[in-house]
């Protein structure tokens, strides 16, 4: 059996602590799924593939198998029980069994703790992507909200312009009216102005004839 890395008991008490912190950060896939797998390549070497997980969940255990073939095309499967510590399963195993044969504690320590420094780099560079791409959609979302904005200013400046226009229109074709209905007052004074003249003149006139009539009638009774 292979191993990698080697840990000390001040490691191992990171390593409990990591292993339930890091279960709600790891960037892909079921958390205890990734730790299993990544314990299983550092007792085992070089994983070539992974075969499709299988989990499992009896009241306060999960159990996690994973299937693999080596570098060297090797087959194997391993075995990781995950027991359930305030209300959530560890995500570091408490027991690896490893083509039937049960990993000693002190070598499931040391491949458990290098695993878990592989999900704090995995998560971290998972992080930096997310935002990365994060920054790349506000960039683009900001740059179509300016578009949209720069289209918007040029439709009102057009809008305006048009309603300008048209304002200039109306005021000028109320200019003409108003021009027009005073010259028409003015013409029907003038010929209001022209009968009443006339009306006064002819009044003038029949009068002077009713007068001079009764003249003469007044003279014709004296004559008499």
């Amino acid at each position: 059996m292979k191993l990698t890395l080697s840990a000390n008991a001040a490691r191992l008490k990171v390593l409990t602590i990591a292993s339930v912190t890091l279960t709600a950060c790891n960037p892909a896939g079921d958390p205890l799924v990734d730790m299993c797998q990544k314990i299983t390549g550092n007792l085992v070497g070089t994983i070539e593939s992974w075969a499709e997980p299988e989990k499992t969940e009896s009241g306060n255990l999960a159990t996690t198998q994973v299937g693999y073939t080596s570098a060297t095309g090797e087959k194997g499967i391993a075995l990781c029980k995950h027991p359930k510590e305030n209300g959530s399963f560890r995500t570091s195993p408490t027991e690896v069994t490893l083509n039937g044969e049960l990993v000693p504690q002190r070598d499931l320590m040391a491949a458990a703790f290098g695993a878990t420094k592989q999900i704090v780099k995995d998560t971290a560079e998972h992080t930096k992507e997310k935002s990365i791409e994060l920054t790349q959609q506000a960039s683009e979302k900001a740059k179509a909200l300016a578009d949209d904005a720069q289209v918007l200013a040029e439709e009102a400046k057009v809008k305006a312009e048009e309603l300008t226009a048209k304002a200039e229109t109306l005021a000028g074709e109320a200019r003409e009216q108003a021009a027009k209905l005073a010259d028409e007052a003015r013409a029907k004074a003038s010929e209001l102005a022209s009968q009443a003249s006339e009306l006064s003149a002819a009044a003038t006139e029949k009068a002077r004839a009713a007068a001079l009539e009764a003249t003469k009638a007044v003279q014709d009774q004296l004559e008499k």
